[in-house]
């Protein structure tokens, strides 16, 4: 009935071996260790049926981590950039990823922050300005490299380079930030125009040299997680309405609130949200 079955497994076990057989699938969008959870679930009800009575190994996955991406600037040679390095380019090059390598071969999906689609393999794109090339596994984020461009006359006559990010003092590029579910970028110390009311959420940030991971940020007069306040705050959706606490806004007037994002509690990145009330036109 559905074209799309017909290249399955189960579609073949069924019609072509005359083996009943059902297919378990469960969302990519729920973190790694949840998605084997439901898979297990699912197929012990199934053996309960047919009367199998399992045994159960112990869970045990290693924690995914990208080893290097292999990437070709306009056409040239690949070169090998290890995660969390710096690939310097110029403005208006392409870069196209053509290898991930990581401590798992299957499920990982590379996506260019801010450009592209939520997986950019094997995609020419034209980078325009600083951004992040986020490497996944399923769900679960295991490593990135970073896409800088060259400012300088010297570094452009250089051409492509690799830098050690660890080497280099953090910084922030941007913020990727949803609005009403739908998707921005804002550069840092930018000024976000809301709504009182409309739906908030950082989604990640995009840094220079310094690995994002090891950065807080923090929406100054909101907490995300009550029970364990680490100041992080990405991923939550905050309703500007009635999620945030006015003492903690600028002037303590409840217009004006920071996202601050440290480093080593050294601050490497601002964003302002500036609220109005809803006024019918």
């Amino acid at each position: 009935m559905h074209k799309e079955q017909r290249g399955s497994a189960t579609y073949y076990a069924l019609y072509k071996r005359g083996i009943p057989a059902f297919g378990i699938e469960a969302s990519k969008s729920l973190p790694l260790l949840m998605n084997v959870r439901h898979h297990n679930l699912a197929i012990n009800a199934f053996m309960e049926t047919f009367g199998i009575v399992p045994e159960t190994p112990g869970l045990n996955m290693d924690k995914p981590v990208l080893d290097y991406l292999i990437i070709s600037v306009n056409d040239s040679l690949p070169i090998v950039v290890k995660n969390q390095q710096t690939l310097n380019i110029n403005s208006g090059d392409t870069v196209l990823i053509s290898h991930m390598e990581a401590n798992y071969e299957r499920g990982l999906s590379a996506d260019v922050v801010g450009y592209g689609t939520l997986h950019d393999m094997r995609k020419k794109i034209s980078i325009t300005g600083p951004t992040r090339i986020i490497v996944k596994k399923d769900f679960f984020s295991c490593g990135s490299v970073y896409l800088a461009i060259n400012k300088s006359e010297k570094n452009i006559a250089q051409g492509v380079s690799i830098t050690k990010r660890q080497l280099l003092t953090p910084q922030i590029d941007s913020f990727k930030i949803k609005i009403n579910d739908k998707e921005h970028m804002f550069s840092n110390n930018d000024h976000v125009k809301l709504i009182n009311g409309d739906r908030f959420e950082i989604v990640d940030i995009i840094g220079g040299p310094g690995n994002p991971a090891d950065m807080i940020v923090n929406f100054k007069g909101y907490v995300g997680n009550t029970s364990n306040n680490t100041g992080e705050d990405r991923g939550y959706v905050i309703n500007t309405a009635r999620d945030l606490w006015k003492r903690y806004s600028l002037n303590k007037n409840g217009i004006s609130y920071r996202v601050v994002v440290t480093c080593n509690e050294k601050q490497v990145g601002e964003l302002i949200v500036d609220l109005k009330e809803p006024v019918l036109q």
